[in-house]
């Protein structure tokens, strides 16, 4: 399914944690927005022929700036995690890096196995596997349709009787609500060419 800028917008607002590796543009910058600003210290040097002055500030600035997020390495990443009423959290952004140990990591991969095959399964065992299903499927739709389209049908022809003792012609039409079964099929052979079954 694909959204659209104003539903993305929305989906990414309510979200209450947040986890991202190295992303650009648009991305990143609405991710410092979204991160918020910070009281930062920023510190100045002059140098003159006669002295060096230093001169220390705080001005409010983006906690991470989009250039941050933009230049992550692989392994690092940006965030904010939500907390409950009974966990208060005090330190809700982060900027982290994961440290794995490589050598471990290979000497474990080493000692992978293949995944077994338990069966051998041909094409044509999915197709009759699908072909009975739908069948199953269609039979189920006819058996539950056939009891309320005979009721339907006793009671239209009860109230077409008494109108017909009455002397009273009816002007009213009697419509059957019938499922569709041949639907389903077509349904399901669609659902088959786009690869879903």
């Amino acid at each position: 399914m694909k959204y659209t800028a104003e539903q993305s917008e929305v989906i990414t607002g309510i979200v209450g944690n947040i986890i991202s590796g190295q992303v650009t543009r648009s991305t990143a910058k609405s991710l410092s927005e979204i991160f918020g600003k910070i009281m930062q210290d920023r510190q100045s040097r002059s140098i003159n022929s006669s002295d060096i002055s230093i001169s220390q500030s705080t001005q409010l600035d983006y906690a991470i700036p989009a250039s941050k997020i933009a230049s992550l390495s692989s392994g690092e990443f940006v965030g904010m995690v939500a907390d409950n009423p009974e966990e208060k959290i005090a330190l809700k952004m982060f900027h982290s890096e994961i440290q794995n140990d490589h050598e471990a990591i290979a000497k474990e991969e080493k000692l992978y196995k293949p995944i077994p095959i338990v069966k051998m399964v041909s094409a044509e065992e999915i197709r009759d596997n699908y072909e009975s299903i739908k069948a199953q499927v269609a039979d189920l739709l006819k058996a539950e349709s056939g009891g309320s389209e005979a009721k339907q049908d006793k009671n239209a022809s009860g109230n077409a009787r008494k109108n017909v003792l009455k002397g009273k012609k009816s002007s009213k039409k009697v419509l059957l609500k019938i499922p569709r079964v041949s639907a389903i099929p077509f349904l399901l052979k669609e659902a088959t060419s786009k690869g879903s079954y």
